[in-house]
């Protein structure tokens, strides 16, 4: 009888076992996707970041060299909010991921190109 217990026990701790071990290799397969996809997503939303930046710092360049050979009395406000924009951007903490100010700033920057394009009076 006690050699019957045992055989029963061994199938039902065997049920405990497998279900232990499929949980261990989902999470660690779930684990290293999740590594993947999170990696994938983040250099993805780094780059629109990144492109959104350079466009703002492309546009500022060319009308600080616009402003620059036509400079006026009245162009001299539009120089400074140039020149901060290019501050804010030349600020911007592009290899800190981690920088837990990053939207704000960004937030900032965004503005401050809104700015500069209602002095400059061009379209968005």
């Amino acid at each position: 009888m006690a050699g019957r217990q045992d055989m029963f026990d061994a199938i039902v701790m065997a049920d405990e076992r497998f279900h232990g071990e499929g949980y261990q290799e989902g999470y660690e397969d779930g684990s290293s996707l999740g590594r993947i996809e999170g990696r994938q997503h983040g250099a993805l939303r780094g780059a629109k970041i990144g492109s959104e930046i350079g466009c703002y710092q492309g546009f500022a360049f060319a009308w600080k060299h616009l402003l620059h050979s036509d400079a006026s009395e009245r162009d001299s406000r539009k120089m400074k909010v140039l020149e901060s924009l290019m501050g804010m951007i030349e600020k911007f903490p592009y290899d800190d991921p981690a920088y837990d100010k990053l939207h704000e700033d960004l937030d900032r920057i965004r503005g401050k190109f809104r700015q500069v394009c209602s002095l400059c009076a061009c379209p968005r």
